[in-house]
């Protein structure tokens, strides 16, 4: 998607040469905190404010909660409130009450 961008607005604005780089989450948000590269990617949620960046959700992409319960004996059904705790870090045990419930 970056490079598709890239060519997009480098078309419309030629006077630009953007710099993107392909690398993980973090170290493309860390380039782009050192002006190293003009705009990068992240599944990574922003987690402080940035005054000079902006956040953009772009594409939706799937996630699987992969789990270990090898004594489970029935099918796990988790409400979308205990998935949203789940990935939020809310709930980080399988003792959690929300779950043994």
């Amino acid at each position: 998607i970056a490079w598709k961008w890239k060519s997009f607005f480098e078309q419309a604005y030629p006077q630009y040469d953007l710099s993107v780089a392909s690398t993980n989450n973090s170290d493309g948000v860390n380039q782009l905190h050192r002006n190293q590269v003009d705009f990068a990617l992240t599944t990574l949620p922003p987690t402080l404010p940035e005054p000079d960046m902006m956040h953009l959700p772009l594409i939706v992409h799937p996630m699987a909660l992969v789990y270990n319960l090898p004594n489970a004996t029935t099918r796990l059904v988790l409400s979308k409130e205990a998935l949203v705790q789940i990935w939020t870090g809310e709930i980080s045990t399988w003792a959690d009450p929300a779950l043994v419930s």
